[in-house]
């Protein structure tokens, strides 16, 4: 017997005793989308004092507000994503913009009749792959990528030669000074002193002998080389 007169037979007593802290909350469900069999066991066994018909039983969400749930975490991810694909090319583009001289080639082209396209005289070409040369070329007052015509006056000792061709002779890829007629002009100057050997090139990439033909009648010619 109890106080008051109440055996351990009464269940309120043993309720009162028994009936852990955690009866009152049901167990909320372990697998969010859909009800779980281990809380559901839980449940049963913790809450002695629902009715029959409710032990078992816990929270369910209704599949419109999983789906919204759902969509909400694509929908940040995504965000995620487009801000750091973002954010990276911004501090690429940056970094390529502080050690690379340009990005951007350009190609001033103007059609000179009678001869086909060159460069505009006194213009620069900006010539580059976007991996291992960037190169800017002033252009002569003819058209091509060279040094200033020279003047025709001669002597006895003057030997011009003039080099007429396609990409080649062009040679953007490099600056002027590394160009093979300038490197053909040295080595005269080294190996053949007594002669005054200069050089000058006449280049058009993608063209052909038709074409390099007119630009030794319209300007090499002028330049009365010895040899071309």
């Amino acid at each position: 017997m109890g106080a008051g007169g109440r055996g351990m037979d009464d269940p309120r007593l043993w309720e009162a005793q028994y009936t852990p802290p955690s009866a009152a909350r049901p167990v909320r469900c372990l697998a969010r989308m859909r009800c779980c069999p281990v809380a559901a066991r839980l449940n049963d066994r913790n809450d002695m004092t629902r009715p029959k018909a409710q032990r078992g039983t816990c929270r369910r969400r209704s599949s419109k507000h999983a789906t919204s749930n759902f969509l909400r975490l694509i929908a940040w991810n995504l965000s995620l994503a487009a801000v750091g694909a973002a954010t990276a090319a911004a501090v690429g583009e940056g970094y390529l913009r502080a050690t690379k001289p340009f990005m951007t080639p350009s190609y001033p082209y103007v059609n000179v009749p009678g001869v086909g396209t060159l460069f505009k005289p006194g213009s620069v070409v900006r010539h580059t792959n976007k991996l291992d040369f960037w190169t800017t070329t002033p252009v002569n007052r003819w058209g091509f990528a060279d040094r200033e015509p020279l003047p025709t006056a001669r002597t006895e000792k003057s030997c011009h030669i003039a080099v007429v061709g396609d990409s080649f002779v062009e040679a953007l890829e490099v600056p002027i000074a590394a160009k093979m007629h300038v490197q053909l002009e040295q080595l005269a100057a080294r190996e053949l002193p007594h002669l005054d050997v200069t050089t000058s090139a006449f280049g058009r990439g993608d063209t052909g002998q038709a074409a390099q033909l007119a630009y030794y009648d319209k300007y090499a010619a002028r330049l009365k080389p010895k040899l071309v």
